[in-house]
């Protein structure tokens, strides 16, 4: 507490142990310049390592995130693959059957043009 402070107080009528205890007070609970900037400094260097850390964590779910999007477009081409397979192999038995379904019909046509022609 500075000089011209205890000298307000002692003229509004505070005693001399008014005073001391406020100033005693005041000594404890106030903040100095040293102490706001040693938490400032403090702050700071949180700061800085929360930001350092929020970073690292930031890497590390874009590499996981990079590797899952690498598995799915794998899987994704598997699928295409079984798809494509599959597709080929409906073909290759729809065609069959056409073939043979068409092969079934013109051979019984003959017959019955065979047969209602003798």
């Amino acid at each position: 507490m500075s000089a011209s402070a205890v000298l307000k107080l002692q003229k509004v009528g505070f005693t001399v142990d008014q005073v001391e205890a406020l100033a005693d007070f005041m000594d404890t609970q106030a903040a100095s310049k040293a102490d706001v900037m040693q938490a400032k400094g403090d702050l700071q260097t949180e700061i800085i390592q929360v930001k350092s850390d929020l970073h690292a964590e930031i890497m590390q779910v874009r590499t996981k995130l990079q590797a899952d999007i690498a598995d799915v477009r794998r899987d994704v081409a598997r699928l295409d693959e079984r798809i494509e397979r599959r597709a080929a192999e409906t073909e290759s038995r729809l065609i069959r059957w056409l073939v043979g379904t068409g092969a079934a019909t013109v051979l019984a046509l003959f017959g019955m043009l065979k047969t209602m022609g003798h």
